[in-house]
């Protein structure tokens, strides 16, 4: 799996590529860290060959491509888990 981060103006930056959800999710929870960025959600939307990830911000988001069939419901299953954890 591909994962990419598209910033407020719209430009995609390469993160990383990975072999299963739960690295995308580390890496993209890895990457918001490393800019001092808190996720106050985090929600999937299903694009053409694609998942726009949205962690709330209203121009920023990622992409996770390249993935398998398989992998859609381990997606929506760490997304379930990982709202579960920002919840306070």
């Amino acid at each position: 799996m591909r994962v990419e981060f598209s910033n407020g103006n719209g430009k995609r930056i390469f993160i990383s590529e990975v072999n299963n959800v739960d690295e995308a999710i580390s890496d993209m929870s890895d990457y918001m860290e490393d800019h001092r960025f808190n996720a106050i959600h985090m929600k999937a939307r299903q694009l053409d060959g694609e998942w726009k990830i949205d962690v709330g911000s209203w121009t920023e988001f990622f992409y996770v491509s390249d993935y398998k069939d398989k992998d859609v419901d381990e997606l929506k299953e760490a997304l379930v888990e990982y709202n579960k954890y920002l919840q306070f």
